[in-house]
């Protein structure tokens, strides 16, 4: 009976669980599987050579920069000032890790991956 009643308990939990993370997935706008493949083969077939591929990136991009609104960010120039910046050879390949100030109060941080040796650029 008590090996029944923990299995009730482990069961209902999960499904407690299940229930939580539906709550907290898809919120907002989002398409069905189906809906996705119907727009995936929409957006495909705005492009059929480099020209409109390139017109469609620069509007992709656009609509991010306006969307997450980076032309309200303020203007500023000259270099940005690094705070930090770590190497680290691997097998093939260098990692930094670097840290910048891009305005006061504002920082940027990233990985910037190098390979090392003779290879020649992707084209």
């Amino acid at each position: 009976m008590k090996r029944i009643l923990l299995n009730l308990i482990f069961i209902v939990g999960i499904a407690n669980t299940v229930k939580g993370q539906e709550a907290l997935l898809c919120r907002g706008h989002h398409w069905t599987e189906e809906e996705a493949n119907l727009m995936l083969k929409s957006f495909a077939s705005e492009w059929d050579d480099r020209v409109s591929w390139e017109a469609r990136a620069k509007r992709i991009k656009r609509g991010i920069i306006q969307g997450m609104q980076l032309d309200k960010m303020p203007r500023i120039s000259g270099n940005f000032k690094p705070i930090h910046a770590d190497r680290k050879v691997m097998d093939g390949y260098l990692v930094e890790n670097i840290a910048i100030e891009s305005f006061p109060g504002f920082y940027i941080t990233g990985n910037l991956y190098t390979p090392i040796g003779g290879k020649k650029p992707y084209a």
